[in-house]
Order: structure tokens, then sequence, then C-alpha cells
């Protein structure tokens, strides 16, 4: 799901879990791992520089995770 990212990432299975036990708990929403965390502080920052920043980066072949 994530091939053309380059970076450490999380593992399907610890995403999975996350994923999994807020089903269970009925959370709405979750940030399942760290690099989703850091977009949605980013989204709380700036929301408009996360935008364009999220604009350019669809431009690319390759994302990065910054990790």
């Amino acid at each position: 799901m994530s091939a053309h990212v380059e970076g450490n990432k999380e593992s399907s299975a610890t995403v999975a879990t996350s994923g999994l036990k807020v089903v269970r708990r009925n959370i709405p929403e979750v940030d399942t791992d760290a690099f989703a965390v850091s977009v949605r502080a980013a989204q709380a920052r700036d929301p408009a520089k996360l935008e364009q920043q999220m604009a350019a980066a669809l431009k690319l072949q390759t994302l990065h995770t910054g990790r």
C-alpha cells in the first residue's frame, strides 16, 4: 500500500492493530502511525500551508516520510 513511500514506516500489523482497537471502542477517528500524527499536527498549525505542500507532493514520483 505504501511501497512508493521512502523512509521508516510502521508495519502493516501495527496500523491494523491500531485500527481494530478503535473500531472495537467505537472511536470515529484515529491516527494510526507517526506520519498520520504529523499530518494532523500540520493541519492544525497551518492548513493552507499543508494544502500547498500536499499539492506539490502529489506531482512527485516518490513521497518521503521525513524520517
